[in-house]
């Protein structure tokens, strides 16, 4: 993962935007990417997000059922 995918997948996790991680780089003294960039990473990250959290609430729907089963808890 390259560092600007880095920076949007993480600032995303913690609820910073754009300016919010800008400002943070700035402290920093670093270079920052352009808002075009932003986007583009923000949307692959979004994405990968998306993908993960379907994922895992296909198995916990399929552990739901099989515990379900296994307590004859089922409708």
């Amino acid at each position: 993962m390259n560092v600007n995918t880095a920076a949007v997948s993480g600032s995303m996790a913690i609820g910073l935007g754009f300016s919010q991680l800008g400002e943070f780089f700035a402290a920093l003294d670093r270079p920052f990417m352009s808002k075009s960039t932003w986007k583009s990473r923000q949307e692959q990250v979004s994405t990968v997000f998306q993908e993960v959290a379907n994922k895992e609430m296909e198995k916990a729907a399929k552990d739901g059922a099989i515990l379900a089963r296994k307590c004859v808890d089922v409708d």
